[in-house]
């Protein structure tokens, strides 16, 4: 509600500097209608309005910038125009040639939705890896979505006397492929958790989970880059010229050969890192701004074109698409530990 009122107050009140500035107008259209459309609080959620603002995105910006355009999709979605959300999420799609391609697979992956009636995936679970067994060279994803995971290189399910059948990486060539599947598309609220057992910290920003494409990092849990703590990678989507950003460290040191559970959490106007079912660090963003959309596969122990592999073992990662709260990580930690 108060970044609701604050986008509000400046694209309304001229007697603030940045109410003239075209562009941050078109922002500001653009995060009020992907906010209204996708936000799970009922008082936020208004298909009304987020039309309105997503036209006035599209309007002011000439409809030729995409993110504009999906947003406008994504609120006749919610309002049950699905012919018209079908209509504007193509145009989205060609105005993408030559620009933001990396957003092609998510606007693809939308229209598939909107042309079957879906305005949005359902919030919950998307994807379980517990580990306890392999077979013909995948580990099964056990939340019910089918998303099995492939092992490369040496990777293999190791029997750790404390945690039981756990995933065994050794930092030279291994990993687990889950595939680019379209319910990996996660734009406004995620949760991404892991226990982790470290062997060796050998190389920069050796990756637990990460989704991204190249060099690039969407979201995932990390190495930090200097330090012995993790930390959360997010990267949200480019909005109105404005690229947003961030990587949120954490304080506790993970490298002293025990288990530790690890959270990354977004929900829309903060990110939270957690380690053993306490609040490390947070971080807020700017105005709920929505996360990038990837390419490229989600990899459990390696980031995509980087040799970051992980160095140890990985227990029990999940993803959700949705925010849980501080409790609900508390509540995972001690059911898990």
């Amino acid at each position: 509600m108060d970044e609701a009122a604050f986008v509000l107050r400046l694209l309304e009140d001229q007697s603030v500097g940045i109410a003239d500035d075209k562009r941050w107008k078109i922002c500001a259209h653009y995060l009020l209608a992907r906010l209204y459309a996708t936000c799970p609080k009922a008082e936020l959620h208004n298909a009304t309005k987020a039309v309105e603002h997503g036209t006035s995105a599209c309007e002011m910006s000439g409809w030729a910038e995409p993110i504009c355009l999906d947003a406008l999709a994504a609120a006749y979605a919610e309002a049950g125009r699905f012919d018209l959300a079908v209509q504007q999420q193509k145009d989205a799609i060609v105005c993408l040639s030559g620009n933001i391609v990396r957003l092609r697979t998510a606007f693809v992956n939308r229209l598939t939705m909107y042309e079957r009636g879906v305005p949005k995936s359902p919030k919950g679970l998307v994807a379980r890896w517990e580990f306890d067994q392999s077979k013909d060279g995948m580990v099964l994803d056990t939340s019910g979505n089918n998303l099995h995971g492939r092992l490369v290189g040496d990777a293999n399910v190791y029997a750790d006397p404390d945690r039981g059948n756990v995933l065994h990486l050794d930092g030279e060539g291994d990993w687990v492929d889950c595939g680019a599947d379209l319910r990996f598309d996660i734009t406004d609220e995620i949760t991404i958790c892991a226990w982790i057992k470290v062997s060796k910290f050998d190389k920069g920003r050796q990756a637990i989970i990460a989704n991204g494409v190249a060099a690039t990092i969407w979201w995932g849990l990390q190495l930090n880059e200097t330090t012995d703590t993790i930390e959360f990678s997010w990267d949200g989507a480019r909005t109105a010229g404005v690229d947003l950003c961030a990587d949120l460290v954490a304080h506790t040191s993970v490298n002293d050969g025990k288990w530790h559970h690890v959270s990354g959490v977004y929900d829309g106007r903060r990110i939270n890192l957690y380690v053993d079912g306490e609040r490390d660090a947070a971080l807020p963003t700017l105005v709920f701004p929505s996360i990038s959309t990837p390419t490229g596969p989600v990899l459990i122990g390696k980031r995509a074109g980087l040799p970051r592999e992980w160095n140890g073992l990985i227990d029990d990662v999940r993803i959700y698409n949705r925010a849980m709260s501080e409790e609900e990580i508390v509540e995972l930690y001690n059911s898990t530990k």
